[in-house]
Parts: structure tokens; C-alpha cells; sequence
């Protein structure tokens, strides 16, 4: 059944003259509209409901249009009712009408006009069209500085826990093909790649892979780190079969295996255990040992297997994702582990295909920030910790802000850090040991590290040493965990 979009009388006249916020009002339900068309029976587990005991029955919930007014809409069966919409104390106001008037006005709703139902309709089959219109050159692309915005507000329910399980449109057919996938019989192992660039949802994918199979009967095992691990069990569904182990008939899922040879062996093992199928999620950028990309390859020479790319990032905002991204096409363009000209081409060329892939994706959220700074450290440094402070949608349940070291610079920067931003939900860790980090999100990351490290990054150096090449490479992996704002200091 499709969503029936109606307004009540209270909405419409609210509404019409609330000057500013329609295109707004828009998109949010726009937005609510396509989880519906993705997943009809669990579509709004994620949504904030409103819990006064005066609705009774009546399942009513509020979200965010912009940073200070509130939509307040009801939900019944396959019909998405808009009641009321204004700032922070709508819901206050709207809880505390009395019970009649408040029937009176919801049995009065008609059907939203035909220009709204349009314009959303426009939304979901042009989102662009309608989120904030950026003209971003590629100079800009380039520069040090991409101030959007810190803030997510049409992405909110973000904030839910209850969004660990949510997958739009497109992960969902993901997950419906592999599906279908592992019900054919076959004498073999099933070898399922799911592949995509940081925040594409590949864990969320195999959460509900691992859910769904368990549902069936399957026996399932998810291999997870104990970071990624800790951060699902935050959701309103189970984990099934946390790190349970190989063993023959299991269905293995395997969430983004440190390294290339960490990923050769899941496939052996699973083999020599006679499981029924392996689906194993990574980035291949994320590995950084040498001779990787020749691994890779053989493997997939060695092997019969089914690949599914994610292209749609979710999880980092535009700002931090393509600046982020333009960094990494600098140190994959400028900076090789090898001297000689031929084998720097040999590594570009086998590289390219896993840089095409983060390089491809869609980034939904528009905003995001991402600046480096160079001078007046400590002035900058009492700004940045200022605008932190201020932001009303600080994470109290899980850290909001990592702080990531050089190791050079550890012991002379991090107690002064620390001390200003005493109070923060905050994470510290040297850079060395950025592999703690992976599958991690965090709204804001700040990188310290030395300019003469940074100069390198952006310039380029060949013959790299194997520590050398993991410190650059491994900034990708860094730069992929903030969602809304990455801040560089260069001391």
C-alpha cells in the first residue's frame, strides 16, 4: 500500500504562513515517505515518538525541519497525518491541547494538497533538487577550508539508536538479492563480496543479513571488533551470533577484516569448516600491507564469488566526505611506496578500481565542515573547543568527539587538549593505533599532527618505507570516522 499523506486543519493554517520552512517540511516528509516505501512494516521505528499519556492510542511523533522548529505528525496504519508544526515547545503545546479538541481536529484531516503531494513526490525522485543547492568548484575542492555546517538537522534521527538497523531503498534490494542468492542450492560454498567506501552501510547490511538468516533457522555467525560490536548492541534488535565462530552449515558474515591476509584466512577457514556461505564487507583502501592489491587479486582469480558495491553514504556529511576524499586521491596521485616510475604506474593502475569506489559515492547530507589550520594553534584551538560546546546536539550516549594524535607530538599536546575540553564525551588516540578506531563514528574528529608530516601528505613523496605508507594511507581511515566536522591542526 502507498503512504497516504493528509494535514489537519490545525497544520495547514500553521503552515501556510509559516514563511521559510516549507521547502523544509518537504524534504522531512518526503523523507519519512521513502522509509515507508522501503521497509512498510518497520518503517518508523526509528522516529522519535511522543510518549504524553493523553494521546492514548494515538501513536504521534515529532522530528526536526531546521535548527529550531519541530514537525509534529501523526501515524495510523498506512496514513501519515501532519498536525502541527512550530519551535521547540510544538510538542508542549500540542500534548496540552484538550483530548476533543485534539480528536476533533485529527478526524477533520483531509488530504495534503495536490502541489505538496507533488513537490514531494519531485523530492524523492530528485533529492538534490531540493537539499541545499552547493556550487562548489573544484578550486574549492582543493583549498584548506570547506565550512558548510556542523550541524545535521534533516538527518536527526540519526542521532536514534534505533537507526542502526534502518537501510533505505537500495540497501534493502542489496540485501534481498543476497537473499535470494543464498536460498539456491549449491554443492559449493557461497562467496558473497559486499564492498563500498566508509559510511556506505555495509555493517548495517550485514546486521540485517545476520538478523533475517537468523529469523529463517540459518546458523549464523557475525564477526565483529569489539568497537563495532558494542556500538550494535546499542539498537533495539538482537545481534545474532556475535563472533560464534566457524563450523559446517553456519552462514558466516564478516564485518571488515583488518587486512588482506586476515581475509584470505576467513575464506579458508570457512571452506575447511564447510560453512554454507561467506559475506565478508571491506574497504579495500582500508588495508594497507604491501603487495595487497596482487593478494586481492589472486584471491578473486581463486574464487567463485558474487559482488555487491554501495555506492550512498549515509553516515559523513558532503564538507568532511569530499574533502576528505580529495586528500586521498592526492596521496594515491602523488605518493608511492616505490622509486622507480613503472612500478608507481603498476601500483596507480591497481589501486584505481578500489579509489574509484569511494571516490563514486552519493553523499546525501549536504553540510559538513572540514578546515586545516596552520597558525595561532591555541587561539584556534579555544575556538574550535567554544563552537563544540555550543552545539546543542552533542552525543552524551556514545563519545561525539575523537581526538587523533601524531605520535610525535602525544606527550607535549594531549594533557593541553584534554584540559580544554574537560567535560566533552571525548575519545583520545595516538595515530598509530588508528585501527582501534575503524567502524567507529564520531560527529567531530580532530587530526594534530606535524606540518612536515601534512606537507608530505598533500605533496607527495615516492620510496615510501613501510611505516611511512601506513601513517598516509591510514589518514582514510581516520578521515572517514566524523560525520559532520573534521578539524586539522598542523604544530
Amino acid at each position: 500500500m502507498e503512504l497516504e499523506i493528509l494535514w489537519t486543519a490545525r497544520f495547514e493554517e500553521k503552515f501556510k504562513i509559516y514563511n521559510g520552512v516549507q521547502d523544509f517540511v518537504v524534504c522531512k516528509t518526503a523523507e519519512i515517505a521513502k522509509k515507508y516505501k522501503s521497509n512498510s512494516t518497520m518503517w518508523s521505528y526509528d522516529l522519535e515518538k511522543l510518549r504524553d499519556k493523553s494521546f492514548g492510542a494515538i501513536k504521534a511523533y515529532k522530528v526536526p525541519v531546521t535548527r529550531s522548529d519541530r514537525l509534529v505528525f501523526v501515524i495510523a496504519a498506512n496514513q501519515l497525518t501532519l498536525v502541527d508544526i512550530g519551535d521547540h515547545d510544538v510538542m508542549d503545546e500540542y500534548s496540552r491541547m484538550p483530548r476533543l479538541a485534539r480528536e476533533k481536529d485529527l478526524y477533520s484531516s483531509r488530504k495534503a494538497d495536490q502541489w505538496f503531494l507533488e513537490e514531494i513526490e519531485n523530492y524523492i525522485n530528485e533529492p538534490k533538487k531540493y537539499l541545499k543547492e552547493r556550487s562548489i568548484k573544484l578550486g574549492d575542492i582543493l583549498d584548506d577550508s570547506m565550512i558548510l555546517s556542523d550541524s545535521r538537522w534533516l538527518y536527526e534521527a540519526e542521532l536514534n539508536e534505533d537507526w542502526i538497523q534502518f537501510l533505505d531503498s537500495d540497501q534493502s534490494r542489496v540485501v534481498d538479492e543476497i537473499l535470494r542468492s543464498l536460498s539456491r542450492t549449491s554443492n559449493e560454498i557461497k562467496t558473497i563480496f559486499l564492498m563500498g567506501g566508509p559510511g556506505t552501510g555495509k555493517t548495517v547490511v550485514l546486521l540485517n543479513l545476520a538478523t533475517r538468516l537468523a529469523n529463517l533457522g540459518r546458523a549464523v555467525s557475525f564477526q565483529l571488533n569489539p568497537q563495532v560490536e558494542k556500538y550494535l548492541k546499542r539498537g533495539v534488535q538482537r545481534v545474532p551470533g556475535v563472533n560464534k565462530g566457524f563450523g559446517p552449515g553456519v552462514t558466516v558474515l564478516i564485518d571488515d577484516p583488518l587486512n588482506i591476509d586476515e581475509f584470505a584466512d576467513a575464506l579458508r577457514r570457512a571452506r575447511a569448516n564447510k560453512c554454507r556461505a561467506v559475506i565478508i564487507g571491506f574497504d579495500p583502501l582500508q588495508w594497507h600491507e604491501r603487495k595487497m592489491e596482487q593478494k586481492f587479486r589472486q584471491i578473486c582469480e581463486n574464487n567463485r564469488y558474487e559482488f555487491f558495491p554501495l555506492w550512498k553514504c549515509y553516515r559523513q556529511s558532503f564538507g568532511v566526505g569530499k574533502k576528505s576524499h580529495s586528500v586521498l586521491e592526492r596521496i594515491y596521485g602523488n605518493s608511492s611506496r616505490f622509486i622507480h616510475e613503472e612500478k608507481q604506474l603498476a601500483e596507480r593502475i591497481e589501486t584505481q578500481p578500489y579509489l574509484d569506489l569511494t571516490l563514486g559515492m552519493e553523499f546525501v547530507d549536504q553540510e559538513g565542515r572540514y578546515v586545516v589550520y596552520k597558525t595561532q594553534i591555541l587561539k584556534r584551538l579555544e575556538e574550535e573547543e567554544k563552537r563544540v560546546r555550543s552545539r546543542i546536539d552533542l552525543w552524551s550516549h556514545t563519545p561525539a568527539v575523537c581526538f587523533v594524535f601524531d605520535d610525535e607530538l602525544i606527550v607535549e599536546y594531549r594533557k593541553l587538549v584534554d584540559q580544554q575540553f574537560k567535560g566533552i564525551n571525548r575519545v583520545s588516540y595516538p595515530l598509530s593505533r588508528y585501527r582501534e578506531i575503524r567502524g567507529v563514528e564520531f560527529q567531530e574528529l580532530f587530526l594534530f599532527t606535524t606540518k612536515e608530516f601534512w606537507s608530505k601528505v598533500n605533496e607527495g613523496e615516492v620510496g615510501l618505507g613501510k611505516h611511512l605508507w601506513e601513517k598516509i594511507t591510514s589518514l582514510h581511515t581516520i578521515f572517514s570516522r566524523p560525520k559532520d566536522s573534521l578539524v586539522i591542526f598542523c604544530v
